[in-house]
């Protein structure tokens, strides 16, 4: 099989040699090529018809949104930038990953494992092959017009608010996440998360005390001890959980 052809574009030399590296490591990718501006980009992408951008966001005369704009059917994307406010933009416009500087090297082979998979199925679906996130990532949290990252191990609990969500953070506080929990269930990982029901999702490593009844129970979550009551399902679930 063909390994995916990918261009490098960074203003900074040092950080898109870095991502080369990274890159060169891989037997599925070939680098076609590296550029360091919006117009040398376009140039290379015209030239070697990348099939996937490892790609800035912010870089002098244009940044990595402008190369996407100027191009009538873009590569798949996997944006890689020291400027976490771009998150939201980044997936409003499809992109695969949005990854920080410096670089986990695991999460981004995560990605590019995803990227490969994607481009060689053809699929369509960029959000089906977004990365799970880890413990000791940042989960990236919506908020309208903007975004924020959170840690995921601070995530104490996920409550559905129809195609919104609310997430409450180790801290005590509280934000409205323009995600669903259903989305939320597909990202977080599975051996930290617990879905209790059709509208709860917990830390199940926040968990301080639980107290059952016949057909419902009293849990204090985080270091703040939160109550949360659990109806009859959600109270069963939890129980079977907490079973030694």
């Amino acid at each position: 099989m063909k390994p995916v052809r990918c261009l490098a574009v960074d203003d900074e030399r040092l950080a898109r040699r870095h991502v080369v590296r990274l890159l060169s490591t891989r037997p599925d990718i070939v680098v076609v090529g590296e550029a360091g501006s919006k117009a040398s980009a376009l140039r290379a992408i015209r030239e070697h018809q990348p099939e996937l951008l490892l790609l800035d966001v912010q870089m002098p005369r244009g940044g990595g949104f402008d190369v996407l704009a100027a191009l009538d059917n873009p590569p798949h994307v996997i944006f890689v930038t020291a400027f976490d406010r771009h998150a939201t933009h980044a997936f409003e416009v499809n992109a695969i990953d949005f990854l920080l500087k410096p670089i986990n090297e695991e999460r981004f082979h995560r990605s590019l494992d995803r990227a490969v998979r994607l481009i060689r199925s053809g699929a369509l679906d960029v959000a089906a092959v977004r990365p799970q996130l880890q413990p000791d990532d940042l989960a990236l949290v919506p908020l309208g017009g903007s975004g924020r990252f959170v840690g995921v191990d601070d995530i104490v609990l996920v409550e559905a608010q129809g195609n919104y969500s609310r997430i409450t953070t180790r801290d005590g506080k509280h934000l409205t996440a323009r995600q669903t929990l259903k989305q939320w269930s597909a990202c977080l990982p599975p051996e930290m998360f617990v879905q209790l029901d059709r509208g709860l999702i917990v830390n199940r490593h926040c968990i301080r005390t639980a107290e059952f009844s016949v057909r419902s129970a009293l849990v204090r979550l985080g270091e703040h001890g939160q109550k949360l009551h659990l109806g009859a399902a959600a109270a069963s679930r939890l129980r079977e959980l907490l079973a030694p």
